[in-house]
């Protein structure tokens, strides 16, 4: 018998004892490999530094058979309060992936207002539309913190790729949603650094709403309400037209059950639901190392849309660029934007967002806040964004 060199055997060794970073995992369908393809693509075109541990999000549009980025965001961070009460509207409140992609894609749709629409809105009378046979989808490396990532109240089960889909998402309706604990539907807050010990039976990272108004809702919270009122936010709800949530795409931690609870099925008004899909595809390809890669003490996030030449890159527990300067995703500059489009708008951001918003929006707010059983109801008011 040929004996076995010490090289193999520590080969041999090696190769069973490796740990991915990430767990391999099935895809639902082409189409969510296709939008989280082009969300990696955008991200890793970028030339920025980052700890292995951080979360990317993406706002994806697919349209005559394409998928093409139109915003990114990248971080697991949420300012201090007392950063976001000495910066008032100049500061961001909220620094987390998905939070940012959105931020991001607002400011590509004034850009849009500000010019002859782009390849994903026309131009129209009133301000912009989606292009007739568009859609917007939601990218997420990982389950949005809060709600979706609550194993309970539903087996978690693993993905089967349907390749009959073809480039299309799920068709099937969402069954009916029976509430068993007040905990299904229950709001979240995100914990920020300045924040005492958590407390209470809360994901990590969360913590219960305690009234103050500065606390930002958890993600899985602001992905069911962008669900139901859309994307483009009170400002522009007059003049953007067609920036509905098609879908969300999931990568580490997906499961239909709990995300369908999470994004849209605990809104029992709600009259269309996203298609809900993972991808296999890995934010991070490598192999774990042992105390390599994973630096949370690492603050820096970053926020970028489509014709940006590079990604702005913030302090995520200041609320502002990591040169101290406002983000141009923050209040006071949205408002600037809008104000520049709508002259004679209130000076004040909550008074522009109360008197822009269209007629369906505050429809759908009411519903989700005010209407008799709303699920919302403990919304904070300033997070209405």
């Amino acid at each position: 018998m040929r004996p076995v060199s010490m090289s193999a055997q520590v080969s041999s060794k090696e190769s069973t004892t490796i740990r991915h970073a990430e767990k391999r995992r099935n895809s639902t369908c082409a189409l969510a490999d296709a939008i989280a393809k082009a969300a990696l693509d955008a991200w890793r075109s970028l030339d920025v530094r980052t700890s292995r541990q951080t979360v990317v999000a993406a706002i994806v549009l697919q349209h005559q058979e394409k998928c093409t980025c139109l915003s990114l965001g990248a971080g697991t961070k949420t300012p201090s309060r007392a950063a976001v009460v000495a910066g008032g509207d100049g500061a961001l409140r909220d620094c987390h992936a998905e939070v940012l992609a959105v931020r991001a894609f607002r400011r590509y749709l004034y850009a849009a207002l500000q010019s002859n629409g782009c390849a994903a809105f026309e131009k129209t009378a009133a301000g912009v539309r989606l292009r007739p046979g568009a859609a917007l989808f939601l990218y997420c490396s990982s389950a949005p913190c809060g709600n979706s990532t609550i194993r309970r109240w539903a087996k978690t089960t693993r993905e089967v790729f349907r390749p009959e889909l073809g480039a299309g998402p799920p068709p099937e309706r969402h069954a009916p949603f029976k509430v068993l604990s007040p905990a299904q539907v229950a709001l979240l807050g995100k914990r920020r650094p300045d924040d005492d010990a958590a407390s209470g039976d809360v994901p990590p990272g969360c913590a219960p709403l305690d009234g103050d108004a500065l606390r930002p809702h958890c993600c899985s919270d602001k992905v069911a309400r962008w669900c139901a009122v859309g994307l483009e936010g009170a400002l522009l709800s007059r003049v953007v037209e067609g920036a509905a949530l098609a879908g969300i795409v999931v990568g580490r931690k997906y499961c239909f059950e709990h995300a369908r609870r999470a994004f849209c099925c605990r809104v029992p008004h709600l009259q269309r639901h996203p298609a809900l899909m993972g991808t296999g595809l890995l934010l991070d390809e490598g192999v774990y190392v042992d105390n390599d890669g994973a630096d949370f003490r690492d603050r820096r996030c970053y926020a970028w849309c489509r014709g940006d030449a590079r990604a702005e890159e913030l302090d995520g527990s200041a609320g502002a660029t990591t040169s101290g300067a406002p983000s141009t995703l923050c209040r006071a500059a949205f408002l600037g934007r809008y104000r520049a489009l709508v002259r004679d708008a209130p000076a004040s951001y909550a008074e522009a967002k109360r008197a822009a918003a269209s007629e369906a929006f505050a429809a759908a707010d009411r519903a989700l806040r005010f209407s008799a059983g709303a699920p919302f109801s403990e919304w904070l008011a300033s997070n209405v964004v």
